[in-house]
């Protein structure tokens, strides 16, 4: 937990700790991953067809860690849960297959018209496990009369018939709130996550005369995800001693678990997800649209506008509807002059209830390049950037606690969710409060630049 005086006596060197807060002795880890990514690639193109042009790509890599000699020790205080010292241990393998696709044809019905299709493929998986031994060490009696933890450095105790006889009152005892883990896990921790996205564009375009076109297209897309989280417990034992006991964790219903003759309860099961879990399954459209024009050979214009909209959000800032539009224009009078001018504009949202995402970025640029003669060039540029953020943040924070809360000085116990607030956490106990927090950055860059070359 957060501590109000981290350092007891300032005065000495190194100033002393105050041994009633969180704090790490010894934290060591060792392993020695290995790891390869082989990938492989095909593409093609073709024009046998007459009057259609195609091409493709395909790759495909899988990807795998180990790391058969993981090793994780911590020595110290962890106040909340009256942990002293933790030893995890085990071999790790994980994966990752990447699968991705596309594909493009264009169909020259006429020497002005032409259909358009494209479409991509990407999906990658990541399976991934643990086979972990973990011991943990819990503080003695007596706690910490300020804090009610352990004091950092303090011996932890012992479950033994002599540190710890029945009924496993004594100080020596190790010492259980109802937030202590397991004294010892065996078991397989599993992990997956999979996600596929697809989305397929459609366009016709047609050329009026040799200086104007125009395009008009749609695009629809999925994304698909899926995870699991899970422990294979083959072992799980908690100890009794403290104020918690044996009774705690997933041996908080003493009655699914097995009384040993030593007064330690044991679990065995499964621990998470029972079946995978559809994180996304968002269908999204896009309206698209294009002109271009070159009235003269000097001058030239292309706009651009993707209008998108989706039924859901994969994160919070996703948007949900977004539209895009670029401009560019190009100007040359001369063989030494050359002007641009362009903007692009992105408007972003996700109105969904707790929410309330939205942003914009927009840029416009102007720049001239005069080149008169080979030994001297002069650039002109301006760029103006707008980017504006803002996004609902809430929390929630148990009782006894006056808004604001001094950075650092958070209770034990305090509950910190991101909206929305589940029921089962509202009530007496429990204040909810947050706002909206915003972003704005605006930005008016403006070089000037003369380049003189004499040769």
């Amino acid at each position: 937990m957060p501590c109000p005086s981290p350092v007891a006596n300032a005065a000495t060197a190194p100033p002393t700790a105050d041994p009633s807060c969180d704090g790490y002795l010894t934290l060591t880890r060792s392993g020695r991953p290995r790891s390869s990514l082989p990938t492989e690639q095909f593409s093609f193109q073709s024009e046998s067809i007459k009057n259609i042009s195609m091409s493709g790509r395909a790759a495909y890599s899988s990807g795998s860690q180990d790391s058969r000699d993981l090793n994780e020790t911590f020595v110290g205080s962890n106040v909340s849960t009256l942990q002293a010292g933790t030893n995890a241990s085990g071999p790790t393998h994980a994966k990752r297959v990447i699968a991705n696709a596309d594909w493009a044809a264009t169909w020259m019905v006429t020497s002005k018209f032409r259909v358009v299709d494209s479409f991509t493929y990407d999906r990658f998986q990541i399976p991934g496990f643990w086979d972990l031994a973990t011991v943990s060490l819990f503080s003695q009696a007596p706690l910490n009369a300020t804090t009610g933890g352990p004091t950092l450095g303090g011996a932890p105790g012992r479950f033994d018939t002599t540190d710890c006889p029945r009924p496993f009152v004594a100080l020596t005892c190790p010492q259980h709130n109802d937030t202590s883990r397991a004294d010892i896990t065996n078991g397989t921790w599993i992990r997956y996550l999979v996600q596929t996205t697809q989305a397929n564009t459609f366009q016709l375009e047609y050329d009026f005369t040799s200086r104007f076109g125009a395009r008009l297209g749609y695009r629809y897309g999925t994304r698909k995800g899926a995870s699991q989280d899970g422990l294979n417990v083959v072992n799980e034992v908690f100890f009794p001693g403290g104020p918690a006991g044996a009774a705690r964790g997933d041996c908080a219903d003493p009655t699914v678990c097995t009384l040993q003759p030593d007064g330690s309860l044991v679990f065995s099961g499964f621990v998470g997800d029972t079946t995978h879990v559809v994180d996304a399954n968002i269908k999204s459209h896009s309206m698209l649209t294009g002109l271009w024009a070159r009235p003269t050979k000097a001058i030239r214009f292309n706009f651009d506008a993707d209008l998108f909209w989706a039924d859901s959000a994969y994160a919070r800032i996703d948007p949900r509807q977004q539209q895009r539009y670029r401009f560019q224009a190009a100007y040359a009078p001369s063989t030494w002059i050359s002007l641009d001018a362009s903007f692009d504009i992105l408007e972003h949202r996700n109105n969904m209830a707790l929410v309330n995402d939205k942003e914009h970025d927009r840029g416009f640029s102007f720049s001239a390049v005069l080149t008169p003669n080979e030994h001297f060039s002069f650039d002109l540029g301006y760029t103006y950037s707008d980017i504006y953020f803002q996004i609902l943040e809430c929390w929630a924070y148990g009782s006894g606690v006056t808004v604001p809360v001094a950075p650092g000085l958070l209770p034990s116990g305090t509950i910190t969710t991101a909206c929305p607030v589940s029921a089962d956490l509202q009530g007496p106990d429990v204040t909810a409060f947050g706002g909206t927090a915003t972003y704005s950055s605006k930005t008016h860059p403006k070089p000037l630049q003369p380049l003189a070359n004499r040769g």
